[in-house]
């Protein structure tokens, strides 16, 4: 009998690329004084630690991953906090072309916002 996902493991699987209609998605983020950029979300668990942004040019962090279609929520954690107001960009990405994404604010349960991202 085959054992069912639990919802963290299909979280997780949608980040390691086990379905074939994932997307190539490249976020980007503006931070001169940071020291430390992690992305967490809905596709790490909310992990603050799993997912490092590397600076690409000073003040300027990015991080790439594959994920499927679906509506994701996330937030960047800088230097030990929660930032959701730096400036950002979220793109999808082949080989021919890249396709900036909307992203928008919703408030959360704590009382600050996350970041919701569709991907298509």
């Amino acid at each position: 009998m085959e054992k069912k996902q639990t919802a963290k493991e299909k979280e997780r699987s949608v980040v390691q690329g086990k379905d074939p209609s994932e997307r190539r998605v490249e976020f980007v983020f503006q931070s001169p004084e940071a020291k430390e950029v992690f992305l967490a979300g809905g596709f790490n668990g909310w992990d603050t630690q799993a997912l490092t942004m590397v600076e690409i040019q000073e003040g300027t962090w990015s991080t790439t991953m594959q994920l499927c279609p679906r509506r994701y929520e996330f937030k960047m954690f800088v230097d030990g906090k929660w930032k959701e107001d730096m400036p950002y960009q979220v793109a999808v990405a082949d080989a021919a072309s890249k396709h900036i994404l909307d992203v928008v604010q919703i408030p959360n349960p704590f009382g600050t916002h996350n970041l919701i991202l569709w991907i298509q």
